[in-house]
């Protein structure tokens, strides 16, 4: 303040309050672990006071670059890493502080792969799903992929992995449509060499209703009195081991997406190729095929 009268000048005086900063403390401390090979690994810490703060995580005493965070992931793991240890290195510009140390210690994977979900992404695209990641080496083994479609082997183009291994996508040469029938061997493996079970997957469009089949009619289709629609299978398909008929249709005339193939004449009773009593079986019988339900009623013209 300056008085102009006397021409003298005072400074005024300035409080200042500064409140006792709490120490930084850790309310949870990183925790060893036992991590199956080619799993995921993340040590994690939390502190009471987390604004402003610099960490650095450090493997055997080393610095971890780009590891400056309160947690860290290492993904995958392998057997290079049993037995690392892992601290965490924090400040606030007042306090410093360090972690207790995390051991991490790495199992053999035993556990074989499993095929857990097929789809269709498009008519020549095929998307499996995998409980873990595949070995990139097995996968492009094309002949670990089987496809029966229409009675037909459908050539695989090629396998293309995802960037995380547990799924990939089959590229097929013909176009699918209705149900077909994956077929994966066992050259398929895991990145720890477990080799994945031969696994069957059959694929349908889901049925629901009525299947009347007719063995002996010499017609591909009829119609009966009442207006049902039976699916007539001729003496030239029923007394064969191989014949088929595709697209069968329900009782009310839609389209079901089930196919009948024969893999031996019908009971092998008669040159129809079926049982010589009038309807076959006597009462009308309930099946699961595949992922379908449909309730068959079969008889002999």
């Amino acid at each position: 303040m300056h008085d102009n009268s006397t021409g003298i000048s005072s400074l005024g005086a300035l409080e200042i309050s500064v409140r006792p900063c709490r120490p930084l403390e850790f309310t949870h401390q990183p925790q060893s672990a036992a991590v199956p090979a080619f799993d995921a690994f993340t040590v994690t810490a939390t502190v009471n006071r987390p604004e402003y703060l610099d960490a650095q995580w450090y493997r055997d005493g080393q610095a971890i670059a780009g590891a400056t965070e309160l947690s860290y992931t290492i993904d995958p793991v392998t057997e290079a890493d049993d037995g690392a240890q892992y601290v965490l290195h924090l400040s606030n510009g007042i306090y410093s502080l360090v972690s207790d140390s995390a051991t991490l210690n790495v199992t053999a994977d035993t556990t074989a792969p499993s095929l857990e979900e097929v789809s269709l992404l498009s008519d020549t695209s095929i998307h499996l799903s995998f409980s873990e990641g595949l070995d990139p080496s097995s996968v492009s083994d094309l002949s670990a992929y089987q496809i029966a479609w229409r009675g037909l082997r459908v050539p695989v183009k090629s396998a293309v992995l995802s960037e995380d291994g547990d799924s990939l996508v089959l590229n097929v040469a013909t176009a699918l449509e209705g149900n077909y029938v994956l077929e994966l061997t066992s050259t398929l493996s895991d990145l720890a060499g477990n080799l994945l079970a031969n696994t069957q997957w059959m694929h349908s469009q889901r049925f629901e209703g009525t299947l009347l089949i007719d063995f002996g009619n010499s017609a591909s289709s009829s119609t009966d009195s009442a207006g049902s629609v039976w699916n007539n299978v001729t003496t030239t398909i029923g007394t064969s081991n191989t014949g088929a008929l595709e697209s069968l249709k329900s009782s009310t005339g839609e389209d079901s997406s089930v196919n009948l193939q024969m893999i031996a004449r019908f009971q092998g009773a008669n040159t129809s190729g079926t049982r010589a009593s009038t309807l076959y079986p006597s009462t009308a019988e309930s099946w699961w095929i595949g992922l379908e339900r449909a309730r068959f009623i079969m008889r002999r013209t």
